[in-house]
């Protein structure tokens, strides 16, 4: 909850949580940035965040929270350009060396589709991995696209070996397009809304 003295307090109407940090980066002026959790039981409203460093406020701000706001984890290749990290079922991680295949069988990472809940219903709490042999779905529906094609994840749970994060399993389409920059999306959906990430890339031989 304490990183290179820095702390971060999440508070909304009576509730209040201190937020795990993951690591403090300061390259320079601009570009210093803290990457936290957010808590897991934070309220569904605007929270005020608080950055303390040593002891005293140094940044305080406004963040609205939402059931859900999926992200895909990302990486930057041997090209400098960031895309999807996927894994194989081997173990190997696709590259611009070692692209995708028509067919296979893949894993994305992604963080942001809600508080899991085991089969079992437990509630999974902040800084919590998942429970092996007790899965934790996403609580809403998710979809993936690749080249604009809407693919029902294979299997969707959360990670059991880290913090925030869903493996979705999936099926490359067999007739996706060749090309380093293959559209890449996942989406959730709340009540009736599609919630869409930002749009990332594979490469698919």
């Amino acid at each position: 909850m304490s990183l290179s003295g820095v702390t971060v307090q999440f508070a909304s109407a009576g509730y209040s949580a201190s937020s795990p940090l993951y690591s403090v980066c300061n390259l320079g002026p601009g570009q210093e940035y803290l990457v936290v959790q957010t808590p897991a039981d934070l309220p569904l409203a605007d929270a005020t965040v608080t950055v303390q460093a040593g002891g005293s406020p140094v940044g305080q701000g406004i963040a609205p929270a939402a059931p859900a706001s999926p992200g895909i984890f990302t990486t930057a290749m041997s090209d400098g350009t960031k895309r999807a990290i996927l894994r194989r079922l081997d173990g190997t991680y696709v590259s611009l060396e070692a692209p995708a295949q028509a067919g296979e069988r893949l894993q994305a990472f992604v963080t942001g589709l809600g508080r899991p809940v085991t089969a079992s219903g437990i509630a999974l709490n902040t800084n919590q991995a998942g429970i092996s042999g007790d899965d934790a779905p996403p609580p809403n529906p998710v979809t993936i696209g690749v080249a604009g094609e809407v693919l029902q994840p294979v299997t969707a749970t959360y990670a059991t070996d880290q913090i925030g994060v869903y493996v979705l399993t999936f099926d490359v389409p067999n007739d996706a397009p060749s090309g380093t920059d293959v559209a890449f999306t996942v989406t959730t959906t709340l009540a009736d809304q599609s919630v869409l990430t930002d749009s990332t890339t594979l490469p698919v031989q």
